[in-house]
């Protein structure tokens, strides 16, 4: 917990607003994250992939050193090329992977 209080510092001192809450909330915030045109949702969840979320940035691959923060986007439409799988089936797929939390070696 107080690795993720730290973090929510650290992003607020780079003028990145944080929005948390200690439920799932996965469609509310795809919704509000197209309401507000933010630039995508840093998490390890998959099923930002399956709700087509503006950008789903990985947790899993944040790392942040002095003024620099970087991660990994999660492209649904580059996964769906990649395995020759129709977009409108990236939600299946989602739930054959576990459908919340994605074991990113998976895909590398």
């Amino acid at each position: 917990e107080i690795f993720f209080l730290v973090f929510c510092l650290v992003l607020q001192n780079s003028h990145v607003k944080v929005i948390s809450t200690p439920f799932s909330t996965d469609k509310a915030m795809v919704e509000y994250a197209h309401k507000l045109s933010a630039f995508g949702i840093l998490a390890n969840d998959s099923d930002f992939i399956m709700m087509n979320a503006p950008r789903n940035l990985s947790l899993h691959h944040l790392r942040i050193s002095g003024n620099t923060i970087s991660t990994v986007i999660i492209d649904r439409e580059k996964i769906s090329e990649c395995l020759s799988l129709p977009l409108s089936l990236v939600p299946l797929l989602s739930c054959l992977l576990g459908n919340d939390v994605i074991i990113y070696e998976i895909f590398e």
